[in-house]
């Protein structure tokens, strides 16, 4: 069977039922189907040994077997042909609470079909909803997270023939986005990305993939378990086939800018143009799911290099724009509607998400389109000052500083508000005079105290009057004392944060990894993994076997799975064992690698150490007897009685808004920092606090998401059954109970956090949810 597709296979255990195949090895993972077939044999018994079930894994969620839904093509129509509940290769696959139905390819002149017995409209009516068409129903999405449909979703029915088809014709051009800097681009008129006539059309060629979710059977029942049909081009499927391109984010050339990268195609012609698309919802119509928008795609770059970054713009004299391209909101800031006095109803609507496709010079290819969410990487990266909630923060005399906050509000690109550290220029601080100071039209000497936004390139200027009779010397002087008390203060005030953000490395060398043969078959290893499916533990396992070319092929064509660089981060994040010894990643086809900080002696030698370090901790604190309660107690406790917050690497990690750069050895944000050195930010307290918990035999996640002062991480941890949030780092810093198995509602005040993506995949994150 080490040639078989990933499927439900008779247990070679007990054929009473099915085990899961990865595709490369039995998993864990069981179900009793009603009918139980064999398992085929892609080479006879003799040829192959039976692969044993491992047991490696630990999965805090798993991959269950459901009903399968055969599309068969008749006419120009694929045809979902019923529902059957044996399993088997290209069952259905449930992930998510969706029933992952096998990819169904057509070609360009064909429609999908979904067979109803009952009218989708009334239906879709008598659930409530007043918009039309088959919302709630059937709904279509070009994410898997579910929250983006196209513009048009192109599903079509009759009374007579209640049947519903859905299509998807590809565009031919896009307009521009208006957050273009250069606005004259927008003047020559639509972007044209394809030749085709003006009545030539085609179907399911611009996506790389659309995902049909049907909601209710044919009778009009609901579904207990939605059916997620995925459905992508034939051309995908020839040898000559284009695949999506794979968009990566990164810090620019400037402090606090974005740079976007990519690889090159295989199989686009020479002088092809990447053409760089922001999805903009239009809110004029609505989708089938809460929190979810009928986007357009809009240009906002073209160029023929593989990496682009917007440069800097200044609106008006008093805000310099950052980023401007890259604006994930939509109509209003959350300082605009906090301080405006009027209610804007797009804040909180989905952000845009990103694409880069490759075009022929000709106009006759082009490659498939795959949105990506961004948020988790550049959502907190600057767009302008949040001026509505700066406006009283300086006045025009801020006498010794000491009142003056030691940070500055700042818009992100996702609509935010986030206090950006600031420090002032103690060498730069110079007295000067104003002869029209005050409001009766005199003057006053004053000290000016120039200062820069952290890992920005913004700046500007808080002002202090000199007391009377105080000479320009001795003015100058205390100035500078001032300056330097305020730069102190705010070191010693900066909250505890500084979540490692983990991006794809496009500096890798491709012509030095395509030369390794990728490797599927994984060395056992004395450590166990973690993931929320399946995609993920495989990849953690060839990371801590130290696989620098991993084959990713068997889990590229089901859309169960998260994708390549979701599943890359969560094995990263949620293994202490991989967190400390992987640099970075890159994705390229059908192989994913990997870059290591250490050989592997080294590797080994370290992960000895720390998982030594940490047997001895949770032998130190944790008793057999003790509850969920008890234990989570104790390690909380130890760690806050032996491991300190390291400032000076805070401070850092803010000059590269958290991005960690390649070849960088961030121990200070994993369990090397917390069990040898004994310094930390916060991805090192949740790091280490998930090791000891893990060792002491309660599941635990780490967890990353934003404060108002930026990026944090805590845990998530089962106590009796339920999940409670943990934050060790804040409880270092005060009462270490605070923060100690609560509900993420329980976080209030300057500790109310929203998580982001990154940690899990999206699809998967409600599965470690606290109450």
């Amino acid at each position: 069977m080490s040639n078989a597709a990933p499927g439900w296979y008779t247990d070679p255990e007990d054929s009473r039922y099915h085990r899961w195949w990865d595709g490369h090895r039995w998993t864990e993972h069981t179900n009793r189907p009603v009918d139980t077939a064999p398992a085929p044999a892609h080479r006879s018994d003799a040829d192959v040994e039976t692969p044993r079930p491992k047991r490696r894994r630990a999965l805090l969620f798993s991959l269950i077997g459901a009903a399968a839904a055969v599309a068969l093509v008749v006419g120009g129509i694929a045809v979902v042909n019923g529902i059957n509940s044996g399993a088997g290769p290209g069952a259905t696959v449930e992930a998510g609470g969706y029933a992952w139905a096998p990819t169904t390819y057509l070609d360009v002149d064909e429609k999908f079909e979904i067979p109803m017995d009952v009218d989708p409209y009334a239906l879709s009516a008598s659930l409530g909803d007043e918009r039309s068409g088959t919302h709630g129903v059937v709904d279509v999405y070009i994410d898997k997270d579910f929250t983006t449909s196209p513009l048009f979703p192109g599903v079509t029915w009759t009374e007579s023939d209640p049947r519903i088809l859905v299509s998807a014709r590809d565009s031919k051009s896009y307009k521009w986005s208006n957050d273009v800097a250069d606005l004259t681009a927008g003047l020559l008129g639509d972007y044209v990305v394809s030749d085709a006539g003006e009545n030539e059309f085609t179907n399911w060629t611009e996506m790389d993939a659309h995902y049909i979710v049907q909601r209710y059977d044919r009778e009009g029942k609901k579904l207990d378990v939605p059916i997620v049909h995925t459905v992508s081009s034939s051309q995908r499927q020839q040898p000559d086939g284009l695949g999506p391109i794979e968009l990566r984010a990164g810090p620019g050339d400037m402090p606090g800018t974005v740079g976007l990268s990519w690889s090159e195609p295989a199989g686009m012609p020479e002088g092809s143009t990447y053409v760089i698309l922001k999805t903009v919802p239009d809110f004029t119509s609505i989708a089938g799911e809460p929190g979810s928008e009928n986007v357009r795609l809009d240009v906002i770059a073209e160029t023929t290099e593989t990496s682009w970054q917007p440069a800097p713009s200044e609106e008006n004299e008093s805000n310099y724009i950052l980023n401007r391209e890259l604006q994930l909101f939509q109509s209003d800031s959350v300082d605009d509607a906090n301080f405006s006095g009027e209610a804007f109803s797009y804040v909180g609507a989905p952000l845009s998400k990103l694409s880069v496709i490759a075009v022929s010079p000709d106009k006759t290819t082009r490659t498939p389109i795959v949105i990506t969410d961004l948020d988790s990487t550049i959502g907190s990266y600057p767009l302008h000052r949040a001026l509505n909630q700066a406006r009283d923060l300086f006045p025009p005399d801020s006498g010794d500083l000491s009142a003056a906050p030691t940070w500055y509000p700042i818009t992100t690109l996702n609509g935010n508000t986030m206090k950006m550290p600031i420090r002032i220029d103690a060498g730069a601080v110079a007295v000067k005079y104003e002869d029209k100071w005050n409001i009766d039209g005199t003057g006053e000497h004053y000290a000016s105290f120039p200062y820069s936004v952290l890992g920005t390139t913004l700046t500007g200027t808080i002002t202090s009057v000199m007391p009377d009779g105080m000479s320009e010397a001795d003015w100058h002087t205390q100035a500078v004392a001032f300056a330097e008390a305020f730069n102190q203060r705010a070191t010693q005030e900066a909250p505890r944060l500084g979540d490692r953000v983990i991006v794809a490395d496009d500096s890798m060398s491709l012509a030095t990894y395509r030369k390794m043969d990728p490797v599927s078959e994984v060395p056992e290893s004395p450590y166990e993994v973690y993931g929320s499916n399946e995609f993920t533990t495989y990849i953690a396992e060839h990371m801590l076997a130290g696989s620098e070319s991993i084959d990713i092929s068997a889990y590229l064509d089901n859309s169960a799975y998260p994708a390549v660089s979701d599943a890359a981060i969560e094995a990263l994040l949620q293994n202490p064992m991989v967190k400390m010894s992987v640099d970075t990643y890159l994705a390229d086809g059908d192989a994913l690698y990997v870059a290591y900080l250490q050989d592997d002696a080294d590797r080994d030698a370290v992960r000895a150490e720390v998982d030594a370090l940490a047997d001895d901790v949770v032998a130190e604190v944790v008793d057999e007897g003790m509850t969920d309660t008890e234990k989570v107690t104790a390690v909380n406790q130890w760690i806050v009685d032996n491991i300190e917050y390291d400032y000076a690497a805070l401070q850092a990690l803010e000059a590269g808004l958290s991005i960690a750069t390649p070849g960088a050895d961030m121990r200070v944000s994993d369990a090397r920092g917390g069990l040898i050195d004994g310094s930390v930010i916060c991805g090192g307290y949740t790091d280490t606090f998930n090791l000891l918990i893990r060792k002491a035999g309660l599941d635990s996640v780490y967890v990353s998401g934003r404060v108002e002062a930026g990026l944090h991480a805590w845990n998530h941890v089962k106590v009796d059954g339920e999940w409670k949030a943990v934050d060790t780092t804040w409880n270092d810093g005060g009462d270490p109970t605070e923060y100690l198995m609560i509900n993420e509602s329980e976080f209030t005040g300057t500790a109310t956090r929203e998580t982001r993506d990154g940690w899990a995949p999206a699809q998967f994150q409600h599965l470690y949810a606290t109450p």
